[in-house]
């Protein structure tokens, strides 16, 4: 608990020591938001099953769509074990399966929402 305070007190109150969290981000820039709203916009969204799990309808960005369009928001997982579902059932081995990372879809979402409201502020205005 102790940590959770002092983390806050720097972030609070901008305080860093040579320990801080704030020492271990290099190279910080502004995002883009502007080329984050178009990302966005090129990624289909999509509803889905998955073939070892078609009891369970999914929504989301599929893999090979999204390293279409962002290549670094995808993981290939070179070997994947499913449980079986069921006592006695066998286990589904998978290979090189494209894993989204869906905080970086998600950081983009806020880059992009941001520039909405830039956009809608813009309009708001003129």
């Amino acid at each position: 608990m102790r940590s959770l305070i002092s983390i806050s007190a720097v972030l609070a109150f901008g305080a860093a020591s040579p320990s801080s969290p704030s020492n271990i981000y290099l190279d910080v820039r502004s995002a883009n938001t502007t080329e984050h709203l178009e990302t966005i916009r090129q990624l289909p969204v999509s509803t889905y099953r998955l073939s070892y799990d078609a009891d369970r309808l999914r929504i989301g960005v599929l893999g090979p769509d999204a390293a279409a369009i962002i290549p670094d928001a995808v993981d290939i997982i070179p070997k994947q074990t499913i449980p079986p579902r069921e006592k006695g059932g066998k286990r589904i081995v998978l290979h090189d399966v494209p894993v989204v990372n869906e905080k970086s879809i998600f950081m983009r979402s806020v880059g992009a929402t941001q520039e909405l409201f830039s956009l809608l502020e813009s309009l708001e205005t003129a």
